[in-house]
């Protein structure tokens, strides 16, 4: 019987290479291509994000936000959903990969022209490597496939496209093709996509405190260069505005924990398969409804601090209160009246 590759006697599974392969295409949507021609152009970008703290004064290292950065929200989702949408349907989970994989063509076609300037999705966890080894080696082949068949059209629709999480456990190939499009698309303006595969975020904040040497605490800043450095994310760590995640899960599952210290958190129970630009639009509108204060107040917080309580709040007060009186009376028996004074008239 044929061995699979991903289980090499004595090696730990997730320490192996999966084999790579197909996925489909994406055209951005006609503002996008419009935003991303006023770029070339030379028209200035503005980041929506506040400017981090001073760095530490004894560190020169911290890294200042990406110029190149695209303008606009940082959205990131994580991708849930595309086993259960097989099994529904009769299919074998990697079938739920290859419909889940047009749902990414959907979404990065919406993205830019919806106000996303980053857009993260997370593609494949540390923790997937524990998947069956037919599954592992299925999700490869369409990671792979698609970095072949998109890197030119990313060019083309000026999508810069990024992989960050460790690459040493992915094959050799596959790392080439990484390297290839990244540097093919470095030159994006319209979107920055980021895919996250072979990524944990406790593993990067690990990594990232064990590279600090110097004898003083880092700034965030300095961390997050650290951090960033771990994950290979070129253009820095930039704060997540909103996170997605599909499926009808609600937690975080170790993915941008850093970077989602403030995100406003949207879960929808629809599978990522049938995840389209409407479900992307209508997260986006919950997300402006919000108001976000970073710790401190907005608007509605320099508002009256004490409104009248409703009317049936009220009453119900009001009743609790009369009868409490009740009680108390009940309970005590009547204090004796004191003896009248005598007044003299006379001297």
């Amino acid at each position: 019987m044929e061995q699979s590759p991903l289980h090499k006697p004595g090696q730990d599974p997730r320490d192996q290479d999966p084999e790579p392969a197909r996925t489909p295409g994406f055209v951005l949507h006609p503002a996008a291509r419009a935003r991303d021609a006023s770029a070339r152009a030379g028209s200035p970008t503005t980041s929506p994000h506040a400017p981090d703290p001073a760095p530490h004064p004894a560190d020169a290292s911290a890294r200042a936000p990406d110029p190149t950065a695209p303008s606009g929200l940082h959205v990131a989702i994580i991708m849930d959903g595309n086993g259960r949408w097989a099994l529904d349907r009769g299919k074998p989970r990697t079938a739920g990969h290859r419909a889940g994989a047009e749902a990414v063509r959907r979404t990065v076609e919406a993205a830019a022209s919806l106000g996303i300037g980053t857009l993260t999705l997370y593609a494949f966890s540390s923790d997937n490597w524990r998947r069956p080894a037919g599954e592992v080696r299925a999700l490869m082949r369409l990671f792979r496939a698609y970095l072949a068949r998109e890197t030119a059209r990313c060019v083309e629709q000026g999508v810069r496209l990024s992989v960050i999480g460790r690459r040493d456990r992915l094959d050799l190939p596959l790392r080439r093709a990484i390297e290839a499009a990244e540097a093919a698309t470095a030159g994006g303006r319209t979107l920055h996509l980021r895919l996250a595969v072979d990524y944990s975020s406790r593993d990067a904040l690990l990594q990232a405190a064990g590279r600090w040497r110097r004898p003083f605490p880092p700034s965030r800043a300095a961390f997050a260069e650290l951090i960033a450095e771990a994950i290979h994310a070129t253009g820095g760590l930039p704060d997540v505005d909103l996170l997605i995640r599909t499926g009808g899960e609600q937690r975080l599952s170790d993915f941008l924990l850093w970077e989602c210290a403030y995100a406003e958190l949207f879960f929808t129970p629809r599978l990522w398969p049938d995840f389209g630009p409407a479900d992307l639009e209508a997260a986006l509108t919950e997300y402006r409804r919000r108001e976000r204060r970073f710790g401190g107040l907005g608007p509605s917080s320099l508002q009256a601090t004490s409104p009248e309580p409703p009317p049936s709040v009220a009453a119900s007060a009001r009743r609790f209160a009369d009868s409490a009186d009740d009680a108390v009376q009940d309970d005590c028996p009547p204090a004796a009246s004191p003896a009248p004074k005598r007044i003299s008239l006379t001297a």
